[in-house]
């Protein structure tokens, strides 16, 4: 706990700042501009709030890569892209940040182009894409100091690794410590597969970190093979049920650490204070309950925008057109259906989601004393769950009322589709919208439960909604994951506009200053 408290004290930022560094500073009469399209593109996207910024380095070092052949000084053009788009704020990089940079995404070319089998730095590469997803992450970490969060992430590990009991588990001790490492992260950062391929990857090469693009080659890394492993541990399902245990404590350590940022100074008194500790706690969970709200509202908002516009636009293109072509009229009873309800839907499930209660604060005041006090927390017993096969009686019976529920409630969907006159491409819009929203509006809900530690309670009508909407959820998942590979409209937003746009904001950019300068001259 005092290694927290230490790197949780106050920051020097007096001297932070030196006068004799230079930093990256940009006119902000155009910066709208950037900031506005980031806005539209991140509505259209799937990605949770918290990695916007790291989405946006992987997308903007993709582009100057793969698109415009640029693999030298990008780091300078990258902090300029972030600062415009207000990822990072103005005038706070150093230039030797982005050389820093530069080194980083170097080693990662250099690591390419020795794993490329002769096909060179393209798009065909059959693991660039994944590194520079990897790099993306490392290079934010080298904007953002990642030292309070890593020191969050150590004492939790430290505190729940030995409570976390294998029964009769015949993982080794190398899998439960990677596996608890993955779902550690995963509980407490809601951490996305670049951040869990970046712990990884320095976890099997330790000095990564430390050598220069021209040592890379002397590590003899064997990319197919890290590749392989790396994405083995990530999917490997051990981890998603530690995720499911450890999610209460990481609660604690996401509350405790939002007291040590708000008053580091009386950070100490934490340790012998207790009913400063309790008021902290309940400050804090209000402060993060609010939040947590704002966040939920965000997210739908961003969802239904996204959902209203690609309906529009498929609407436009394919249903209107398929309508008058085989029946020779626009059926608008099912065109208004198709273009409304499912937006509606997203925004009634964002109202009737439930913040936490006050019995929810009592459990996170008692959790977060227990660890700044050191004492253990309970023993979290993970025993895993027995592999049903689809040729065992039980697993026959389990997949056949799972196939039955499948039937079940998209066969009552095709009922109702039909007594509204849906035609077939219309129907199929409306169930492959209806799955993606259910899908979207489940992770919404569990983000808004991030903070809940309460066990739910439920009945039978519950239950039975839960059996009832399963299939349409899973197939939500499924759509999601395989049509975020294929989605056209960020393809268009990435490889068509963005290029270009950004070419753009540079000139009118270069345009005002000119401008200003002659106008000094004047003066």
């Amino acid at each position: 706990m005092q290694d927290l408290l230490h790197t949780f004290r106050p920051a020097a930022t007096a001297t932070a700042y030196g006068r004799d560094v230079e930093y990256i500073k940009i006119e902000d009469t155009i910066a709208g501009l950037s900031f506005a399209y980031e806005k539209i593109r991140n509505a259209i996207d799937a990605n949770d709030e918290h990695v916007l910024r790291r989405a946006a380095i992987e997308r903007i070092i993709k582009r100057k890569v793969l698109v415009e052949n640029k693999k030298e000084h990008v780091g300078r053009s990258l902090i300029i892209e972030l600062i415009r788009g207000r990822y990072l704020e103005n005038d706070t990089i150093s230039v030797k940040k982005a050389e820093e940079l530069d080194r980083m995404l170097a080693k990662y070319l250099l690591l390419a182009e020795a794993n490329g089998e002769k096909r060179g730095l393209s798009a065909r590469h059959p693991h660039l894409h994944w590194l520079l997803n990897v790099a993306s992450f490392e290079m934010e970490r080298a904007l953002v100091s990642p030292v309070r969060d890593d020191a969050l992430a150590e004492a939790m590990y430290q505190t729940v690794r030995h409570r976390i009991d294998f029964v009769r588990s015949s993982f080794t001790e190398q899998e439960q410590d990677i596996q608890v490492l993955l779902a550690l992260y995963r509980a407490l950062f809601k951490a996305d597969h670049a951040l869990l391929r970046w712990q990884l990857f320095v976890r099997y090469y330790p000095d990564w970190k430390i050598v220069t693009p021209a040592q890379v080659s002397s590590l003899g890394i064997p990319l197919t093979l890290i590749h392989d492993t790396i994405e083995g541990h990530i999917t490997h399902p051990l981890g998603f049920d530690l995720q499911r245990k450890l999610h209460r404590p990481a609660v604690y350590f996401t509350i405790l650490r939002h007291i040590l940022l708000r008053k580091p100074e009386r950070n100490a008194q934490l340790l012998h204070d207790q009913q400063f500790l309790n008021d902290e706690v309940r400050s804090v969970c209000a402060e993060r309950y609010k939040d947590a709200q704002v966040v939920l509202r965000r997210s739908a908002r961003r969802a239904i925008i996204y959902i209203f516009v690609t309906k529009i636009l498929l609407a436009l293109a394919l249903e209107i057109p398929y309508d008058y072509y085989l029946y020779g009229e626009i059926k608008m009873t099912a065109l208004g259906i198709n273009t409304l309800f499912h937006p509606l839907l997203m925004f009634f499930i964002a109202v009737f989601i439930q913040l936490p209660n006050e019995k929810n604060t009592t459990i996170i005041q008692k959790g977060v004393m227990r660890i700044v006090h050191g004492q253990a927390l309970d023993v979290m017993r993970f025993k895993k769950a027995p592999t049903r096969s689809v040729f065992s009686i039980f697993g026959a019976i389990f997949y056949g009322l799972y196939s039955l529920l499948f039937v079940l409630s998209f066969g009552v969907l095709v009922v109702a589709l039909r007594y509204f006159d849906f035609s077939l491409l219309g129907g199929v819009f409306f169930l492959f919208f209806l799955s993606l929203v259910s899908f979207f509006g489940l992770r919404i809900r569990q983000s808004a439960k991030r903070l809940v530690v309460v066990e739910r309670s439920g009945n039978f009508l519950t239950f039975l909604f839960d059996a009832l909407t399963l299939p349409i959820v899973r197939a939500g998942r499924w759509l999601s994951v395989n049509f975020a590979r294929v989605n056209i409209f960020i393809f268009i937003f990435d490889f068509i506009i963005e290029a270009p746009f950004k070419m753009l904001v540079e000139l009118l950019e270069e345009l005002f200053s000119f401008i200003r300068e002659k106008k000094e001259e004047v003066v």
